[in-house]
């Protein structure tokens, strides 16, 4: 959006992202096993929900994670929501289909704040650092110890940091 409509992009928060270029870290064999996993369509609800909660377990920080019982919440939650494993693959997959913008990064003129963290499997620090250099002026801040999912000890700390960036 801050590309393709700038006008309408006053500000940017960009939380654990990436801007694809191929130059950067992939992201961990672990994970990456458990992404897969989830892509699956089991047979049962109780599979479905295990494959979510390895996929979480997977992408914990190591200051900020999700237990197994925080994890089981979460993934219980998702399958009960909408649980859709085409989807699921799809999203994966539309890392490797998705354009690489990072060349077009420099074009963002609006403030923008960079939330990455530390411990992310999926996309490592090496992203987070290539869209700060990138898009001018803008802020990265580490959420140290944060993998790339989003347990409740990391709420507060991410919406302090977007607040603090709003005012």
């Amino acid at each position: 959006a801050a590309l393709r409509c700038p006008r309408r992009v006053s500000q940017l928060v960009c939380l654990q992202s990436t801007n694809y270029n191929p130059d950067l870290s992939l992201r961990s064999v672990g994970v990456a096993a458990a992404m897969a996993a989830a892509c699956r369509d089991y047979a049962t609800r109780d599979q479905s929900i295990d494959a979510m909660i390895a996929l979480r377990l997977a992408t914990n920080g190591t200051r900020f994670f999700m237990n197994e019982d925080e994890a089981r919440v979460s993934a219980t939650t998702s399958v009960s929501r909408a649980y859709y494993p085409a989807g699921t693959a799809r999203m994966v997959l539309s890392r490797f289909a998705t354009q690489a913008w990072y060349h077009q990064t420099q074009n963002i003129d609006c403030p923008t704040l960079i939330l990455h963290g530390t411990d992310d499997p999926i996309f490592g620090p090496d992203h987070g650092q290539d869209m700060a250099r990138r898009i001018p002026g803008s802020t990265l801040r580490w959420l140290e110890g944060a993998g790339h999912n989003h347990p409740r000890t990391l709420h507060s700390t991410v919406a302090n940091e977007i607040l603090d960036f709003l005012a």
